[in-house]
């Protein structure tokens, strides 16, 4: 995680002229609070949408058993059937695993349906492409480092950097939520509510988009 926190520095060395204002989401928040945590210079504000620090909860062990899990059916059966574990642990609610009476083992939870690839135009497809070849890496190596961080909360609280945790209004009981929540709450603060889930970015991008101007603004 501080491999990517340390590019993010870079970058802004090289293109701002001095401190930024920052939005990452899902692991992007992650690399966000490592960026905060080591280069506060660089930020004077986070807004931290969703970060999936599963060891910030008390059941963290079963989310970091869950999505290594997940790790060994890519490894074992490769990007599209890791993807679909994936995308089902992440949005599942109640606990890193099914309940009884609910539907397969784990690792056998049913995904969010994929779209027809013959109903789509072919900039879809192309952009689909390009997101295979970034699920592999996200399988391969983000999953990884995600599954075993752990925020550091007592350097976090001590920087100048304003950090704003953000929560889904529609996610509510999902891992990055409740890490949201938790992370919220170790650093003193109250989580601001976004529209949409955990891809609210994609799914209401205007009101996403104002809710992120709003919290810049300090309103």
């Amino acid at each position: 995680m501080q491999v990517q926190g340390d590019d993010a520095e870079l970058l802004l060395a090289a293109l701002a002229d001095g401190p930024a204002r920052v939005l990452g989401c899902s692991g992007g928040a992650l690399v966000g609070l490592d960026l905060v945590a080591h280069h506060p210079e660089r930020v004077e504000v986070l807004v931290a949408h969703e970060p999936p620090a599963m060891n910030l909860l008390a059941d963290g062990a079963g989310w970091r058993a869950a999505f290594q899990e997940v790790e060994e059916t890519y490894r074992r059966e490769g990007v599209g059937p890791g993807m679909q574990q994936f995308i089902a642990t992440a949005v599942r609610t109640g606990g890193p695993y099914p309940k009884e009476d609910d539907a397969g083992p784990p690792g056998q939870e049913q995904a969010p349906p994929m779209p027809d690839p013959s109903r789509l135009p072919p900039e879809v497809l192309e952009g689909m492409a390009r997101m295979q070849a970034n699920s592999e890496f996200l399988l391969a190596h983000l999953l990884p480092t995600t599954i075993g961080h752990v925020p550091d909360i007592a350097r976090l609280r001590g920087m100048p950097s304003r950090i704003v945790v953000g929560v889904g209004a529609a996610s509510q009981g999902q891992m990055p939520h409740l890490a949201a929540l938790a992370l919220a709450e170790r650093l003193g603060s109250d989580a601001v509510e976004f529209p949409g889930d955990h891809q609210g970015f994609a799914t209401h991008p205007g009101p996403f988009a104002e809710t992120v101007h709003q919290v810049l603004r300090g309103s």
